[in-house]
């Protein structure tokens, strides 16, 4: 009741979820500009149910801004009226390139913000010419297919920032084809894209260095150095584990072996890969002891930590994950340097709250969703935990409890968007974290900063740490191949997210009441004036004994309905419904069939690719290609 803040967030992100959900058109930013001043009008008049009204309103401003910046976001190029399906056509588009430049084997691909498009008119005797530029000022997705080798170079020398005219076939990004599928288009629109542009050759695309400074040569600079980090990786590293080090040091997933990636997800530690809390931790525990080495005053550790935190998330990619933990990290910071550290559930939702302003879509991100949800989990849900559990060890009782914790809070989010769940995972976290972060993190700092000294050194220092990941490697190998561990979960309902939490909460709420009443029962002063309220003089059960004895039974009984319908969703349909799903999968078919007796589950053609290339085409090949079954079955499938 004594956090304002907080309150506020939460209706601020409720209005968002409102406008999302409902798409009311009427809402814009102005509607919330005189909603703000209706509001502060009726608080500062005291009027009844104050509270109430002013939940409601501030509820609608914050929809009224989520549907302004949303409506906002349209695209401003435009194709020629004889468009066949007025979804695709050639174009010159003008710009720069406002993103890395990715490559895997034959294919490049990169954001290209486009500040003018020139069209192929044809005239009434069938020629074609460009008409004049129209300036805009949006962002494409660029998908280069490279024909040689000597492009592929080429193209590896190409930096965020180069001004760029190419001509392509500017297109709509595709939608979902099938139930629960991946739609492209939604995704790409939530990074304020709405057309994809696809160039066959180098010869259709002129890349020069920028002659001017802009704040893309910033984000250039960053790039440079990102590279150089991971050649200075890559180099003291084996080859086998350089991408697993530059994804953990410095978010770079580029060279990441995709197998391998898939082990430590199944596993449920993928939050070890990308850069985040636990990384910014490790960060200021080394820059902070080091600090402290060379004798320098608390308050000169702490401002100089901060100062160098916007260097470290940039350094690391400025994923929403690492955003959220890093402004935390400096709202803490400067709290401690001012001595009024209190409250972390403070410094977490004013974060949250600033990145939804600057960016209301990062409230559809998954790794914005767990980041913080996690945390907020964690801020909440640890203390009430440690008194719970019977360990006398306070370093296992915090570890346990923050583990705990976290996959708890996490579970439903996990499952509804990548179904699946490994009952080794609370294991892994548990005996892999410690390694990850007091081993793997703080030694591959430590070899990368010498490397940059004196590389015989670094390699010294990551040869230590390379043995202790290959034992580590081994581990999730084989851990991730005990199929009978891995549970697979339909993506479940919002309406299903919310009872989970609900119950969650009430059963933590009364084992807490229930350990302070057995604590207090055992003091010798209350001993002597314990009630005795199970049965009165009739011999009937009470109404106190049924409210302090049922709830834990109820909210117990209600968590394991709740997972069980969860997990077997179908179970609770009617006898004698079959179903027939014919899969889009491109070129050929794919038929799933729901039996409606014996509900067996058939799959008709799994869909699969063959590829082909020729001695020499070795350079053609790509890290992770897309396969039908992989990529659109399995997932498809899992949901």
């Amino acid at each position: 009741m004594n956090r304002p803040l907080v309150v506020c967030t939460l209706l601020w992100i409720s209005g968002y979820a409102v406008a999302y959900l409902f798409h009311l058109d009427w809402l814009s930013l102005y509607v919330s500009f005189f909603l703000a001043i209706a509001m502060v009008i009726y608080w500062s008049m005291g009027l009844r149910f104050r509270i109430g009204v002013c939940a409601v309103l501030l509820v609608l401003i914050g929809a009224g801004y989520y549907e302004s910046y949303d409506q906002s976001n349209h695209s401003e190029i435009s194709l020629p009226p004889h468009t066949v399906g007025n979804d695709e056509a050639s174009m010159v588009l003008a710009g720069f390139i406002a993103s890395r430049v990715d490559i895997d084997g034959d294919k490049a691909s990169f954001t290209l913000t486009v500040e003018s498009q020139q069209q192929e008119v044809k005239t009434e005797e069938h020629s074609q010419h460009l008409n004049k530029p129209k300036p805009i000022n949006e962002q494409v997705a660029v998908v280069l297919k490279l024909l040689s080798r000597e492009e592929q170079q080429r193209a590896k020398l190409w930096l965020r920032g180069d001004r760029v005219v190419l001509h392509g076939m500017v297109k709509l990004p595709s939608e979902a084809r099938n139930f629960d599928g991946f739609d492209y288009r939604d995704y790409l629109r939530l990074q304020h894209i709405h057309w994809t542009v696809s160039v066959k050759g180098i010869a259709s695309i002129q890349v020069t260095q920028p002659q001017t400074w802009t704040w893309v040569s910033i984000l250039r600079w960053n790039d440079q150095f990102r590279m150089v980090l991971a050649q200075r990786i890559s180099e003291i590293f084996p080859d086998d584990q350089g991408g697993f080090m530059q994804s953990m040091l410095i978010g770079l997933t580029d060279d990441m072996d995709p197998v391998q990636f898939q082990q430590f997800s199944q596993l449920g530690l993928t939050h070890i890969l990308a850069v985040s809390g636990l990384n910014v931790a490790v960060f200021l525990a080394c820059l902070l002891w080091v600090l402290r080495k060379l004798r320098l005053t608390r308050e000169t550790c702490i401002l100089t930590a901060i100062a160098l935190m916007p260097l470290y998330i940039a350094l690391t990619g400025g994923s929403p994950s690492i955003v959220r933990a890093g402004l935390m990290a400096m709202i803490g910071l400067y709290a401690a340097y001012r001595h009024t550290l209190k409250d972390g559930l403070h410094s977490v939702l004013l974060v949250g709250f600033v990145m939804l302003i600057w960016e209301p879509y990062y409230l559809l991100d998954v790794s914005f969703q767990l980041s913080f949800l996690v945390t907020i989990g964690l801020i909440i849900g640890v203390p009430p935990v440690n008194t719970l559990l019977p360990i006398r060890s306070q370093l296992w009782k915090n570890t346990l409890s923050i583990s705990l914790v976290a996959q708890l809070i996490s579970f439903p989010v996990s499952i509804y968007y990548f179904n699946q769940l490994s009952l080794l995972s609370l294991a892994a976290n548990l005996c892999l974290v410690p390694v990850f972060s007091m081993v793997t993190m703080p030694g591959g700092t430590a070899a990368l900063v010498i490397g940059f000294i004196y590389v015989p050194a670094g390699q010294a220092i990551a040869w230590i740490v390379a043995k202790v990941n290959e034992w580590v490697f081994i581990i999730v190998s084989i851990s991730s191949k005990w199929d009978g561990f891995q549970t697979i979960w339909p993506s479940p309902s919002i309406s299903w997210m919310v009872g989970y939490y609900m119950v969650l909460a009430i059963l933590v709420g009364v084992l807490s009441r229930l350990k302070n009443e057995h604590r207090k029962a055992d003091e010798p002063m209350l001993k002597a004036v314990r009630p005795r309220w199970q049965i009165n003089k009739n011999g009937h059960l009470t109404w106190d004994w049924i409210m302090k004895k049922m709830p834990l039974p109820l909210a117990s009984m209600s968590l394991i309905a709740l997972l069980v319908y969860a997990y077997f969703p179908d179970r609770w349909q009617s006898v004698g419904e079959g179903r027939v799903d014919f899969i889009d999968v491109g070129q050929g078919d794919s038929i799933l069939i729901r039996s409606p007796i014996s509900r067996s589950v058939v799959l008709v053609d799994g869909g699969g690719t063959v590829s082909f290339h020729k001695p020499g085409d070795e350079w053609k090949l790509r890290k992770n290609p897309y396969e039908v079954g992989r990529k659109l079955l399995v997932p498809l499938l899992k949901k």
